[in-house]
């Protein structure tokens, strides 16, 4: 994470724990290993910048809880992929996964956890500040999370190296860009009413999500060519975007989204570049 965004990160970490109400201890525990591991916040991320550059306001409080829910949401996932059912991952964010520490049984509750949790926290603050874009934030959040189940159930049902384009595209954007799609578009419901913004960060929130995912194929792709080294979707004979359409596709379509991405951004004028930025560094 460049120096830049290691605020934004922070505010979403000094939260995490506030928001996990759990009784078991051991699931409690389970929760906070995963949800507390060095992630990126990506996601969370978006989201207090989107609203930081739209409304030019570091005042974040009304929108944390959704940042921190994106996260839940994200870890949930995390937790179920690497199960011995779904990808059989062993190390996740530098360390062991959830279910080799804490058994497979307790890694599917705390999974269920994370995304109660996700679900909790947004109503609970809708409850107390019943605005109609709060309500919309988690509509948009709660829908995106819902797809994720569908483009992992397309992962494991169709996802072989003979799989076609269209069906690697449905599954990366079920599975991954619909829920940085919500983080973008949340972002911008909570800072303003204008439709025009809100039509192009709808727009913009699509690009990030798809350059997201051929973005991380693309670096397995690299770090295995050069390492030799065999990812989960290498192991299980899995398609990724690199697989199907190739190298030089895959890295020319990651400039090519990023610079519609920027291109939108760019049109507002926004008094600091830290979304712009955070796009540069991203891709």
């Amino acid at each position: 994470m460049e120096k830049n965004f290691e605020k934004y990160k922070n505010i979403i970490d000094k939260n995490l724990e506030k928001y996990v109400n759990i009784k078991s201890d051991k699931l409690k525990d389970s929760v906070i290993y995963s949800l507390t591991s060095e992630g990126k916040r990506i996601r969370g991320i978006l989201l207090l910048l989107v609203f930081e550059s739209i409304t030019n306001s570091s005042d974040y409080k009304n929108i944390l809880p959704f940042a921190v829910s994106l996260e839940m949401i994200h870890t949930y996932s995390l937790i179920h992929d690497d199960l011995p059912s779904m990808d059989n991952d062993e190390y996740r964010r530098g360390k062991s996964s959830n279910h080799i520490v804490f058994g497979e049984d307790i890694a599917i509750l705390a999974g269920d956890a994370l995304l109660n949790l996700a679900y909790e926290n947004m109503v609970n603050h809708i409850y107390k500040y019943p605005a109609k874009q709060n309500i919309k934030a988690m509509r948009i959040i709660s829908k995106a999370a819902g797809l994720m189940v569908s483009g992992q159930a397309l992962d494991i049902t169709h996802n072989t190296l003979n799989v076609d384009g269209k069906i690697l595209f449905d599954i990366q954007k079920y599975k991954t860009a619909y829920l940085i799609h919500s983080a973008l578009y949340t972002g911008a419901i909570l800072a303003t009413k204008n439709k025009k913004i809100l039509s192009d960060f709808y727009t913009a929130g699509f690009y990030i999500g798809l350059s997201f995912q051929i973005k991380d194929d693309y670096n397995d792709y690299l770090e295995y060519k050069k390492s030799s080294k065999k990812t989960s979707d290498i192991i299980n004979d899995k398609a990724t975007y690199v697989s199907i359409f190739g190298e030089n596709k895959a890295k020319e379509d990651i400039q090519i989204l990023k610079s519609k991405i920027l291109i939108i951004f760019n049109k507002y004028n926004f008094k600091n570049n830290n979304l712009s930025d955070f796009v540069e560094w991203l891709f």
